[in-house]
């Protein structure tokens, strides 16, 4: 069978299977570039795609494209997703991954909010034209690790304050997660005497008839850093603040992993950016042989 023929189906497989549109592009794109790749190694067959030729390929990501060992992870993991949909339905190839192994990749320090950072912005929040609204969020953000786009989909009913929990409706489904009281009462100060009268839902609101964008809050962190003195840090930043603070301070992995949404511990355990201190203070509070 021919490769394109074989990544066409893939990508219709996708569609019927509901994959959101930005997961489709990349996909299309990814693919595309490899089948164009194997024509230039005068290969059209997907049966007879092997490991040598991925290595040619990860070779011409690297030195070619000047693609990073996570930026070609990446499309690997697209191109493993082809393979291991086309041993899901039969369609006969080499298997090619059993025998091909990705370069190591270093992960980077992932940036995150610290606490003094944080401090320093709601204090800087009180230069906005729209003040409880900005605190709310940055607050709200740092105090729950809920991502923007949870954030964005809060609703009036969502905000179980005699419960003091959020009901977020995130990628995973929906959760409840913790909120502190003075981040309800900050919340509740914005939606009593800030939030415009809107049709919309949405508590968060740039104007009466529209709900706040992942670009319209990066922009109000941004304005936020630059009266702050601060380093810009995107939103996501937060979340690993979140997670990093409550390591800290010595709750339970498990615990934080619900709170996040996260299926598994492995992506939780990467948001707890712990340097030498923090790792020490840890081990202080948690040490299974303190008395």
């Amino acid at each position: 069978m021919l490769i394109e023929t074989v990544i066409a189906e893939f990508l219709a497989d996708g569609r019927y299977r509901k994959l959101s549109d930005k997961t489709n592009r990349i996909y299309t794109y990814v693919l595309k570039n490899f089948h164009n790749f194997c024509k230039t190694q005068e290969q059209t067959d997907f049966e007879k795609v092997d490991s040598n030729l991925l290595k040619k390929y990860a070779l011409f990501l690297q030195e070619v494209k000047e693609n990073s060992t996570g930026g070609v992870a990446f499309q690997f993991r697209v191109v493993r997703a082809l393979f291991g949909y086309a041993n899901r339905e039969d369609i006969p190839n080499t298997q090619p991954f059993k025998r091909f192994r990705m370069p190591k990749v270093e992960l980077p320090v992932m940036q995150f909010i610290e606490r003094d950072e944080y401090d320093v912005l709601i204090a800087a929040s009180r230069g906005s034209d729209k003040p409880m609204r900005d605190s709310s969020i940055i607050s709200i953000l740092y105090d729950t690790g809920i991502r923007v786009g949870e954030l964005q989909n809060l609703c009036s009913p969502d905000v179980l304050g005699d419960r003091g929990m959020l009901l977020v409706r995130g990628k995973t489904g929906e959760r409840l997660v913790p909120v502190s009281r003075h981040v309800l009462k900050r919340l509740g100060q914005y939606m009593a005497h800030e939030r415009p009268v809107s049709k919309l839902a949405n508590i968060f609101l740039t104007d009466a008839q529209t709900a706040m964008t992942y670009h319209a809050v990066a922009l109000m962190l941004q304005r936020t850093s630059k009266r702050a003195g601060v380093k810009y840090k995107s939103p996501h930043c937060f979340r690993r603040g979140y997670v990093t603070q409550m390591v800290k301070n010595g709750a339970d992995l498990f615990h934080v992993q619900r709170a996040l949404g996260h299926k598994t511990l492995v992506m939780t355990n990467r948001y707890a950016v712990l340097n030498e201190d923090s790792l020490k203070q840890v081990h202080l509070i948690a040490s299974p042989t303190r008395k």
